[in-house]
């Protein structure tokens, strides 16, 4: 009896986890569960929107948040289903991935009051990745960051001329000094504006609104056909034996901080929060080079199986409010998409009380930038380069598009055989080593079988 009773007990106890899970017993509608890059937001901001959304709804809010550092674990978990995110922030690629595949729900756009604050150039740049079809006006993501991929180097060991341009990375002048992304995709990117610089220096972008140069540009950028990932695979492996180079996504930026490397594959944000943090006589300098780079944003998403999108949507809301903005531009070191007259004052003050952190011999606080693209009004004002780049560079920059499936698997691939895979040769001869050591092993069973019963 006792054993029934237990048995009985434990089947109520599976069943009433399995039907919690699935939203029966486990209430989901006053929680919110996020999913962000790691150091990616003013944490305080947590508790302050629950006090926004109880003055809102009435109701308390329990927040589950958590971390990720790559976006194809994002987007793992979102495509096989196996966790109920109701906020997800992913890269522009993955966003786009994801909106293909239809794992993303509208977000309600009558809860976005704050939309507005978005600076138009970046609500153009996402309705291009967004690809909605004819008469869709929805929005199935918000940027949160943007900024640029470049090469961020210590001056007192590079010459400013010699990050003019991306092959500063295969120059084995600085072996042993440089830190490649531990991210295939930027890795890539930099492989292709190095192997292509001919042909994006023979594309010079006039001005901001040379949109056919720029779309020139672009398309080059994202043709990766067969052939040419052969020779970026060719490009890295020689720079990995020859230059020793160290793949990280982190930690990098703590080396350049130090001093202890040279050169590193670098996105804006990490600059400009290494170069606040660096060591007294570490001199530090951001380049976008004359080839060009990428430019990139990270964007806030409902995924499909969200059971809580208005939550999700009022936090994104809540973010895109002009003192969230600065709340988490000063806490993370990166640039929010918000442009409002408010953010532009804070960026003119916040470079004023801060450029005497940076190299005086590249930076003053009193050179004035147009960076007219982002914010109104804005063709000659004195703000953090690094955050906010003239137009002139940023009208090189080009997005990196989704790759397709099979283009994809081959990147891949080759990834996997540059970090420390083996040569596709060798996996053949190992594959017909492992065949005919099968056929060995069986033949020489079989056979010992047969002796065996003609001995009996």
């Amino acid at each position: 009896m006792k054993k029934v009773v237990a048995y009985f007990a434990l089947i109520i106890l599976f069943s009433t986890f399995l039907l919690g899970g699935c939203g029966f017993f486990g209430n989901r509608t006053d929680t919110l569960k996020i999913l962000n890059f790691a150091d990616y937001l003013d944490l305080s901001l947590l508790d302050d929107f629950k006090e926004y959304y109880f003055d809102k709804y009435g109701r308390n809010l329990n927040i589950v948040y958590d971390t990720s550092n790559a976006n194809e674990n994002i987007y793992t978990k979102i495509s096989k289903g196996k966790e109920d995110w109701d906020l997800v922030c992913v890269s522009d690629y993955t966003m786009q991935k994801m909106k293909r595949e239809g794992l993303l729900l509208p977000l309600d756009a009558s809860l976005l009051t704050n939309y507005g604050n978005v600076s138009p150039f970046i609500k153009d740049s996402y309705q291009i990745l967004q690809e909605n079809a004819p008469g869709d006006n929805n929005i199935y993501s918000v940027d949160y960051m943007w900024g640029t991929m470049g090469i961020f180097y210590n001056s007192d060991y590079v010459d400013a001329n010699d990050v003019l341009d991306w092959s500063v990375l295969w120059n084995k002048d600085y072996a042993g000094k440089i830190y490649m992304k531990d991210s295939v995709r930027d890795t890539v990117a930099a492989a292709v504006l190095y192997l292509r610089q001919d042909e994006f220096l023979n594309l010079p972008v006039n001005n901001f609104d040379d949109v056919e140069t720029r779309n020139a540009r672009q398309n080059l950028f994202n043709d990766l056909d067969p052939e040419f990932i052969d020779e970026i695979e060719q490009a890295l492996r020689q720079q990995k034996i020859d230059l020793k180079v160290k793949y990280d996504i982190d930690f990098d930026k703590d080396e350049m901080a130090t001093g202890k490397a040279y050169l590193d594959v670098a996105w804006s944000g990490d600059v400009a929060w290494a170069i606040m943090q660096a060591s007294k006589g570490v001199n530090l300098g951001y380049s976008i080079p004359l080839e060009g780079s990428n430019l990139w944003f990270d964007g806030w998403c409902v995924p499909k199986y969200s059971k809580n999108p208005t939550a999700a949507t009022e936090f994104v809301n809540f973010v895109l409010n002009e003192d969230n903005a600065i709340a988490n531009m000063e806490d993370t070191g990166y640039t929010s998409c918000v442009s409002t007259p408010k953010v532009l004052e804070w960026a003119e003050n916040n470079w004023q009380e801060n450029a005497g952190y940076y190299n005086q011999n590249l930076y003053s606080a009193n050179t004035a930038i147009d960076v007219s693209y982002f914010f109104d009004n804005a063709d000659s004002v004195c703000v953090n380069p690094v955050m906010y780049p003239p137009a002139s560079d940023i009208s090189r920059c080009m997005i990196m598009n989704e790759y397709s499936k099979d283009t994809n698997d081959k990147v891949l691939k080759m990834w996997t055989q540059v970090k420390g895979g083996m040569p596709e040769y060798v996996y053949y001869a190992l594959s017909a080593f492992l065949v005919v050591l099968i056929g060995l092993i069986i033949y020489f069973v079989v056979k010992n079988k047969r002796t065996n019963k003609k001995n009996k």
